[in-house]
């Protein structure tokens, strides 16, 4: 509901084509760098003022800075993402910047900064505000109803985040909410018992890790393969003997040089190709090693008694409550994890377990809310009356 969807979209195809245009500028760069540096190697002068050159180093820089947008964009629409997940699942309306800092790992004037300016790119439905205690942000959800399940009693926003019932001790408690003209609930589903672990990470869990580690182990095979090429050309590319093995055996060469400088050719595309695979090998390492804690965090998390967990547990904690909390967010920037979230209660980080968000549904039955025209609707299935399913301008 605060992402703008058919927008980010759009921005993610655009990233898809940034990085295949400058997947061919640095092709097309490369090939004449390459060729004239393996043939006028050592004259660097030459290379330098060929005519070509300034075309080709164009092309090179112009695919970096394709790469590098491409990048920021894709790290922005995650932080998007993770906002957005923080404000729904927020009951009240008034949010400091230092508390969306904290959980965030930002600075406040970062913070301050990205969702000013996601407002007209990423994000939607929210507000920077001020009064007398200092600048806030209003997202555009307000609070029905906050009750127990278990015995019906009204709760207050702050005893909710408790996660129990102050009246039956329960944690079977939920909140009725709108956003986006739309009602939705917000409920603590810690009451249902024991989870297994498939619970709290993504559905693609095993597909992910799987592609991931055969993607890893690929490219770590090629780039084994061709430093070995490499290593195999730079020990030839001098050597008499191999140099009149390849001008004996009726190849089209007619000299050492010719031969030496189609080697140099060729050992500067492998370097190439290295370069290009290294941070392909560190991105699949590095999402295959984001699985591993997701699936290392799912599993304690089914222990948990408590539908907030204190960060400084040692129980679920093994490393420090800083390093524990940095890995927590990453796997849930890059949604490995679910129904759970990092979230400030009483003054100090918790992790809250068990949460599920019901958009566009009835918060008795949970049918789908359809063909709703007016303020007041009527469940088709239930018959209970839900108010302000659509909000009058």
């Amino acid at each position: 509901m605060y992402l703008k969807k058919t927008w980010i979209l759009i921005l993610k195809i655009k990233n898809i084509i940034f990085l295949l245009a400058g997947l061919v500028f640095m092709f097309i760069g490369m090939a004449d760098i390459s060729s004239l540096s393996a043939y006028y190697w050592g004259d660097w002068n030459t290379v330098y003022n060929a005519r070509s050159t300034p075309g080709s180093l164009g092309l090179i820089v112009l695919s970096l800075a394709l790469f590098i947008v491409a990048a920021l964009s894709n790290n922005a629409i995650k932080r998007a993402g993770f906002y957005s997940t923080y404000f729904e699942g927020i009951l009240y309306n008034k949010i400091t910047y230092n508390e969306i800092a904290e959980v965030s790992g930002l600075s406040r004037n970062y913070v301050y900064f990205e969702l000013y300016l996601f407002r007209f790119i990423y994000m939607k439905n929210y507000s920077f505000n001020k009064d007398e205690t200092g600048e806030y942000i209003e997202p555009y959800s307000k609070r029905i109803s906050c009750s127990c399940r278990n015995c019906g009693a009204v709760i207050d926003k702050m005893q909710y985040h408790t996660g129990y019932c102050p009246y039956c001790k329960t944690p079977d408690v939920f909140a009725t909410v709108i956003s986006d003209k739309k009602v939705y609930s917000i409920s603590n589903e810690f009451s249902k018992g024991s989870w297994d672990k498939t619970a709290y990470i993504c559905p693609s869990f095993r597909a992910k890790f799987f592609a991931y580690i055969i993607a890893f182990t690929i490219v770590l095979c090629l780039i084994f393969m061709l430093i070995c090429m490499l290593i195999d050309y730079s020990g030839k590319i001098n050597n008499t003997d191999y140099l009149r093995d390849q001008l004996m055996s009726g190849t089209s060469y007619y000299s050492f040089e010719l031969i030496q400088k189609d080697m140099k050719n060729t050992m500067i595309w492998v370097g190439f190709f290295v370069g290009m695979l290294i941070p392909i090998l560190v991105l699949t390492f590095n999402r295959v090693r984001l699985l591993i804690i997701a699936d290392d965090f799912a599993k304690k998390l089914v222990f948990a008694s408590s539908p907030y967990i204190d960060i400084t547990d040692r129980r679920f904690s093994v490393r420090s409550p800083l390093s524990t909390i940095k890995r927590m967010r990453k796997v849930l920037q890059v949604r490995y994890m679910r129904n759970c979230s990092i979230e400030k209660h009483n003054g100090a980080l918790t992790i809250a377990v068990a949460r599920r968000i019901v958009k566009d549904k009835c918060p008795t039955c949970s049918a789908p809310i359809v063909g709703a025209v007016d303020e007041n609707y009527v469940c088709q299935f239930c018959k209970n009356k839900i108010i302000n399913v659509i909000v009058k301008n």
